[in-house]
């Protein structure tokens, strides 16, 4: 002990241990529901489904492609043609609209976090989609194009998946 305890503790004198007491709860107050975060989550997803002005819905058989602005256009070439090992691959086929996006969100967020370059989507085709359009394959497109570190992604060629799969490449730090 230094000198400031033992004028801290001299002045002071004898001290007891306050007795620790169960707090009462409440058992009929129900558990506080975060309904701005369920709010923006539904925004979000509202955003993702909404066509952005002067896109048009992609038909069936149509080829996705992005390339980030700045970038040599030869690297969607690349991509397409298979320069890029493919390090992973996801399946979204059978998922709903919610349910496919929250996978790709955080599906996209274990590649940034494990460092991954190139990663395959598989979204299938959209021949069964209900809505306009192939509903999954648009999602993903536009899902994709409002990430900040992805830098290209393209329909890859038929034995890779063709229209019904896209090969994304993503920045890695």
């Amino acid at each position: 002990m230094d000198e400031d305890d033992i004028d801290f503790s001299q002045a002071v004198g004898p001290v007891q241990p306050v007795r620790k007491t169960a707090r009462y709860r409440n058992p009929f107050k129900p558990p506080p529901v975060p309904f701005k975060h369920i709010e923006d989550e539904r925004a979000v997803l509202d955003e993702l489904l909404k066509p952005v002005p002067g896109e048009e819905w992609l038909e069936t058989g149509e080829e996705v492609r992005y390339l980030r602005p700045g970038l040599r256009p030869q690297l969607l070439k690349r991509l397409r043609r298979g320069d890029f090992r493919i390090e992973d691959t996801i399946d979204l086929h059978h998922l709903n609209v919610e349910g496919a996006r929250q996978t790709l969100q955080s599906y996209l967020a274990w590649v940034r976090r494990e460092g991954l370059r190139c990663v395959k989507i598989i979204h299938g085709k959209g021949l069964r989609s209900r809505g306009p359009g192939p509903v999954l394959k648009n999602l993903t497109a536009r899902f994709l194009r409002k990430q900040a570190d992805v830098l290209a992604f393209v329909s890859p060629v038929e034995r890779e998946g063709g229209t019904g799969a896209v090969l994304v490449l993503v920045q890695t730090r």
